[in-house]
């Protein structure tokens, strides 16, 4: 930078986020998982693709208590609030992979 500082990145500098916040996307999720009936608590664990034009793509279940749940948990992501796409060195746009756990009761 100006002040003869540098900096090293890594390739994705900036992961992929929620728009509007992480607080408010727990809350989005708690929100949705809780107007789902379960007969016993599930845990879902769904990775999935964030381009960069904010699409979810690329639904991966990594790990499931409930696969009756599955198609649900996507759902819920799908109608979700919208992403960020993860940046390069802070600046550019591109695709990345990240997860999001989901806890029904």
């Amino acid at each position: 930078n100006s002040a003869g500082q540098t900096f090293i990145y890594d390739a994705s500098s900036l992961l992929p986020l929620p728009e509007k916040g992480l607080a408010a996307f727990r809350s989005y999720l708690k929100n949705e998982t809780a107007r789902v009936a379960t007969q016993q608590p599930a845990h879902i664990r769904v990775a999935f693709r964030v381009t960069r034009r904010g699409v979810l793509t690329d639904f991966n279940i990594e790990d499931s208590s409930s696969p009756s749940l599955n198609a649900k948990a996507i759902e819920i992501l799908l109608h979700g609030p919208a992403w960020l796409p993860a940046r390069m060195h802070g600046d550019q746009p591109i695709d990345a992979f990240t997860f999001v756990d989901l806890t029904f009761n």
